[in-house]
């Protein structure tokens, strides 16, 4: 199967640059200023998973204001929630905390969680696949842990979620799986034209995805990390 690469590149060709560099400047704005930021951005994630925004949103902000310390105890948040597969996102979310404060506590950092720089890895994409095909992440596959790598690391992130937006605008055809090679292809595609531009592939996503959907920025399910930077900021005072 040949994937439609010149639409993608059309799509891409289309943005105006001048909104491209107000997705880098807003994702700046709202990146992660510590591992508790990212391990949030990694629940976010977890959320998403076969969730429409509204529900990730939701569930998220939910998580984020109920005390929770076991897997049972976000099962019963999330059914609140009612965003559905609430217990294959627990299965995924609690593993990752119990890591993250051990991580934290023995290391200082979350491995998991971290730029590939910190822990020696050559390259985004190797790294995202070293956690994906380890199992590392609990649930996990290469889409989540990307979505995950872009929101924690927005400026410099060279994966991409291939999400069904953007297996749509490659051709692939609904409902078959994505295999690891045409997940591999479409990335290096999209990271590679975006690269002609000067255009983070992620922020190039976010704006395909937007303009799609007559949407003129992610601030509709991105704001939930807005008061959370600006409290962060005003702790370290």
């Amino acid at each position: 199967m040949r994937l439609k690469k010149k639409r993608a590149a059309e799509a891409i060709d289309s943005l105006d640059p001048t909104a491209v560099r107000a997705y880098e400047k807003y994702w700046r704005s709202i990146a992660p200023l510590d591992y508790e930021g990212r391990w949030r951005r990694w629940v976010f994630s977890f959320c998403s998973l076969q969730a429409g925004w509204k529900q990730n949103v939701g569930a998220y902000n939910l998580l984020m204001m109920i005390p929770w310390n076991s897997e049972q105890d976000i099962i019963d948040i999330l059914e609140g929630a009612g965003c559905g597969l609430q217990n294959s996102r627990a299965a995924s979310i609690w593993p990752f905390t119990v890591i993250h404060r051990a991580q934290m506590e023995s290391l200082g950092m979350n491995r998991l969680a971290a730029h590939p720089d910190e822990v020696g890895w050559p390259s985004w994409a190797a790294y995202r696949n070293h956690l994906a095909s380890e199992q590392l992440v609990k649930g996990a596959k290469e889409k989540a842990i990307s979505f995950a790598q872009e929101m924690c690391f927005p400026e410099d992130c060279r994966v991409i979620a291939v999400d069904t937006h953007m297996r749509q605008l490659y051709g692939y055809p609904k409902g078959k799986t994505l295999t690891q090679a045409y997940y591999n292809e479409i990335e290096q595609h999209w990271v590679e034209t975006c690269d002609i531009y000067g255009y983070s592939p992620v922020m190039a996503r976010h704006a395909v995805w937007d303009k799609a959907h007559d949407e003129a920025n992610t601030r509709y399910w991105s704001y939930v990390f807005e008061d959370e930077v600006l409290e962060t900021a005003g702790a370290g005072k």
